[in-house]
């Protein structure tokens, strides 16, 4: 088994997205800027649940690595003084995502809310009738009614 560099940190050069696989290389300043063969994008889930992330070029990201640098994986991004939380996005109990569009998703455990605001169009599919209740209204939807 291949013994393992410890934790990394880089800028993101090149994403690589084809035949399924989630890849980026990472230009590592400490390192006189060489650039990573591609490494693997960790990811939330890749089974039945599955998640998709794929850091921008530039992003901040950390990594692990073999030691002979051949492989590795890039385990995320991460805030600090060159690239800050979103004013949105920055108490505890706050879960979210902030797009570079405006659009955001943000659920509040200490409100319960859950926030959608969008620059765009808002599209909902259900496979069967949908409701939504406000207070003690409640509106119910049918394809049969539309």
């Amino acid at each position: 088994m291949e013994k393992i560099t410890g934790l990394e940190f880089g800028i993101v050069d090149t994403v690589l997205v084809e035949d399924g696989k989630c890849m980026a290389r990472v230009r590592i300043p400490e390192r006189g800027d060489i650039v990573s063969p591609p490494m693997y994008v960790l990811q939330q889930g890749t089974r039945e649940t599955k998640s998709f992330w794929v850091p921008k070029v530039n992003e901040q990201v950390a990594f692990i690595r073999r030691d002979d640098g051949a492989a590795g994986v890039i385990l995320g991004a991460f805030y600090s003084t060159r690239d800050q939380t979103d004013a949105d996005l920055n108490a505890e109990g706050q879960t979210g995502t902030v797009f570079a569009d405006g659009t955001s998703v943000i659920y509040d455990e200490n409100t319960g809310a859950l926030t959608v605001d969008s620059v765009g169009k808002v599209i909902v599919t259900a496979a069967d009738a949908t409701s939504a209740t406000v207070g003690t209204c409640e509106v119910n939807i049918t394809s049969a009614e539309i």
